[in-house]
């Protein structure tokens, strides 16, 4: 969420500024969702960024203008193909919680990162 606000505030773009508001939208219902399944495995909610997340964040911080837009949408690429793989994993587990909360969350993971996408694209040629 925090990188999506980055995106929201920082982005040269009206486009990659949206898509930073949608992650932040997106990502907080996503949260709500997993309540339930976090707490039902008797785990504790997190606001803790993950290292790769903070490593991006502070690669983030020293950039601007286009070369912010093209890392941002990079780095999202990479991120949604890793996520999409983990809930498609999940899934299919056994886990009937955890199954249905990855199988709902697929499709807006799967609307982020066609939207990373089309902005990383969309850089490439207002650059190349």
């Amino acid at each position: 969420m925090r990188l999506g606000q980055m995106a929201e505030q920082r982005g040269s773009s009206a486009e990659l500024r949206a898509f930073g508001h949608m992650l932040l939208i997106d990502h907080a219902k996503a949260k709500v969702d997993a309540l339930p399944v976090v707490r039902a495995h008797g785990l504790a909610p997190s606001d803790e960024m993950a290292s790769e997340a903070k490593n991006e964040a502070t690669k983030l911080a020293g950039l601007s203008g286009a070369a912010f837009d093209r890392e941002f949408a990079s780095y999202m690429v990479k991120d949604h193909e890793q996520d999409i793989e983990d809930f498609t994993k999940a899934a299919e587990g056994s886990d009937q919680d955890t199954a249905r909360l990855a199988r709902t969350t697929l499709p807006v993971l799967r609307k982020h990162l066609a939207t990373a996408r089309y902005l990383l694209d969309s850089q490439k040629l207002a650059t190349g």
